[in-house]
């Protein structure tokens, strides 16, 4: 077998006939080259891939502390492999047989070989891994490209604003939390959770007490002015909420309406509607309205529609394209928060969430709360 990496470690092994009178041995292995790890199942004769096939195996990669971290894991997971599957486990497997002549179990025997020298070689090699990376493990940062306000941790602004964020346990939920904790495995850091109302987010970054807020937050020009974004996450559009059959700006017209301040659809609205637009502090001002007869229409965040009026009788539809409300034809850019002058941090965000798109990763992340996956179709970064 050719292998061209710094270690290996057998984790099992097993045969299997091919279509020739040869029988082919197949391993599964732990190799390990420079900050990379990688648990593969390769065939005797045919070189180990850098990256397993889908299907075939399981690839993990990691960096920095988290090489460290799946060594540990691979050795609890050898040790649980090696001293209960391997001496008894799995007699229903149908490679588990007697031994024809002293009637012992042959896989216990061969496996428990097997377990023997693959706790040797894992353990020789966490031991190698560990030892070289003693330097780095005192502080989760050792590998981040950036400074955070604590060591070790990103510090996130989270306004309660579901379904994009709010806080849960200490933990941040939503889609913007699910990319933040995305950032802070590549980078081997710690995730603290504040709780900050929305007027007090960039405030926050802007005085160093937090590195990044979050919580849907529009990519403005006016905004960045003053502060950073990273680049687009998601797009949000605008939605119209009514009990009545609401699906155009003319169907405002003789209708009570209401929105939320600070959208980029207000001032177009407002102007349609000769300046009767209501418009309230937060969504759920403008629900009670909703709810208690008041408005008739009320216009939020699609995401934040869908979530707060579920089981509901009023019906959420998004903004058709009109090309009187700028927003329904360029919908924002979500994007996080960060301090101007952190530039090494807004860099090292954009390439993890950069990755995240290449990989189609985000828009299973919006349809884990119901959002629209197309929405990650962000386009090239701009600014309202």
């Amino acid at each position: 077998m050719t292998m061209r990496w710094s270690s290996v470690a057998v984790l099992s092994s097993a045969s299997a006939r091919g279509p020739g009178p040869r029988a082919r041995s197949s391993v599964q292995v732990v190799t390990a080259r420079g900050p990379s790890l990688t648990l593969v199942t390769a065939t005797a004769g045919t070189p180990v891939p850098r990256r397993a096939p889908t299907g075939d195996a399981i690839t993990a990669r990691y960096r920095g502390p988290h090489r460290l971290r799946l060594w540990r894991k691979l050795v609890r997971y050898l040790a649980d492999w090696a001293f209960s599957g391997c001496l008894g486990a799995g007699r229903d497997s149908p490679r588990y047989r007697a031994d024809p002549v002293k009637g012992t179990p042959m896989a216990t025997r061969t496996r428990s070989r097997l377990g023997a020298i693959a706790a040797a070689g894992l353990l020789a090699v966490a031991a190698a891994a560990c030892s070289s990376q003693a330097a780095e493990s005192d502080g989760a940062s050792a590998d981040a490209p950036f400074e955070t306000v604590t060591a070790g941790t990103i510090t996130v602004g989270v306004p309660t604003f579901p379904p994009f964020s709010s806080i849960e346990d200490g933990r941040i939920v939503g889609p913007d939390g699910a990319v933040i904790y995305e950032i802070a495995e590549h980078y081997g850091l710690d995730v603290v959770a504040e709780p900050y109302e929305f007027s007090a987010l960039i405030p926050a970054v802007q005085q160093g007490r937090i590195d990044v807020a979050i919580g849907s937050i529009f990519r403005t020009t006016e905004r960045d002015k003053v502060i950073d974004f990273t680049d687009p996450i998601y797009i949000e559009p605008g939605s119209f909420i009514s009990k009545d059959d609401i699906s155009s700006v003319d169907d405002l017209v003789g209708k009570r309406v209401g929105t939320i301040q600070g959208y980029n659809w207000v001032e177009d609205v407002d102007r349609e509607l000769g300046g009767e637009l209501a418009q309230y502090p937060s969504s759920v001002e403008l629900k009670q309205d909703l709810e208690a007869g008041r408005l008739d229409v009320g216009i939020d965040s699609y995401g934040t529609a869908l979530y707060l009026y579920e089981g509901t009788d009023f019906q959420v539809k998004v903004l058709p394209p009109d090309e009187r409300i700028a927003a329904a034809t360029n919908p924002g850019q979500v994007g996080f928060v960060v301090k101007s002058e952190s530039t090494d941090l807004t860099k090292a965000f954009n390439d993890v969430i950069a990755t995240l798109h290449d990989e189609d990763a985000i828009a299973p992340i919006l349809e884990a709360v119901g959002l629209d996956p197309s929405a990650a179709e962000v386009g090239e970064p701009r600014y309202l």
